[in-house]
């Protein structure tokens, strides 16, 4: 692979996927800590450097394949959902405000918890339309059928949308999987138990993927979760953790409308270090450098320890290569 970069410190310690989310104005970011209750921690800052912030009262799992909390901010920036799997095995739903200040102060707002749920690896979840309403989309790989499920979170009616169901196919996964999306397209990423990468859509946007079109890559594999990084041109990028770092491959529709992985040179790199889980990514059309930008962030061994891993992120600039002829 080509173009290897490396990582710098957001200023704290956690453990399992962490979650950054930047808006114009301030960035947030989400993690597990490494206190003795894995506390769930959301903070915010104008710059890339964060305060730790415990929220009282959600303690995370002891298991750390679980910990690694999804993050959804609301549209108007005061609102957002922090899903992640609790002491008891359970997947737990927190809202949160963000209040006016610069940076936003962080608030426990309510809570609500998935009672049959017994999460095998942390979630992925992102706002949707499903009938008209507003929903949070989570999904994760549901320990007692070993399926990955989805459970669509009604913004207001929150505890009467708590039910969650198989997808089709009865597709399994390791570690948390990936919703993201792009213009009207939503993706859905996971690693299978092959540990090869799985990349279905939904072109109008919802949560109605066709399965029978699911792409099975070969170019990466991975032991743990996976981040799909989709761009605005049909092209996105798929990001994983190995022994090396966290390695990125430029994925696109070749002129037959076949996926496949782009082989031009700098479309493939690696971000030297020593990930303790799956990594988690942004897109930006139009970032500081006044153009694209992906942002990955990851919990790293060898910037911290075992016991008291280093939450870092980099930067890099997507290549919009076609897929060779």
């Amino acid at each position: 692979m080509s173009d290897v970069i490396g990582g710098s410190g957001l200023g704290q310690q956690g453990f399992g996927e962490a979650s950054l989310s930047q808006f114009s104005a301030f960035n947030l970011l989400a993690w597990t800590g490494c206190d003795s209750n894995y506390t769930l921690n959301i903070s915010t800052s104008t710059s890339l450097s964060f305060a730790s912030n415990p929220i009282s009262g959600c303690a995370g799992n002891s298991q750390q394949q679980l910990a690694g909390p999804a993050i959804a901010v609301m549209p108007n920036g005061m609102l957002g959902y922090a899903v992640f799997v609790n002491a008891s095995q359970n997947m737990e739903i927190l809202q949160f405000s963000l209040d006016q200040s610069s940076p936003p102060v962080v608030a426990s707002v309510q809570s609500w918890v998935i009672a049959n749920s017994k999460p095998s690896y942390p979630p992925t979840a992102q706002f949707g339309l499903q009938d008209g309403q507003f929903v949070l989309n989570i999904v994760w790989e549901e320990g007692s059928t070993n399926n990955l499920v989805l459970c669509q979170l009604q913004v207001g009616n929150e505890a009467s949308s708590l039910a969650f169901s198989s997808l089709p196919n009865s597709n399994q996964a390791i570690g948390a999987p990936c919703l993201a999306s792009a213009g009207s397209v939503t993706y859905l990423a996971w690693t299978g138990t092959d540990n090869k990468l799985n990349l279905v859509s939904d072109p109008a946007g919802g949560v109605n993927f066709n399965f029978s079109t699911q792409w099975i890559t070969n170019t990466l594999t991975s032991s743990d979760g996976c981040a799909y990084v989709p761009m605005n041109n049909g092209q996105g990028y798929f990001l994983v953790s190995t022994s090396s770092g966290v390695a990125y491959q430029q994925v696109g529709l070749n002129q037959t409308g076949q996926w496949e992985a782009n082989s031009t040179a700098g479309c493939s790199g690696t971000i030297t270090g020593s990930p303790v889980a799956g990594p988690t990514a942004t897109y930006q059309a139009i970032a500081a450098n006044g153009g694209p930008q992906i942002t990955v962030v990851w919990c790293d061994s060898s910037a911290g320890s075992s016991t008291q891993p280093e939450v870092l992120y980099t930067t890099f600039v997507p290549s919009t290569a076609p897929i060779p002829v």
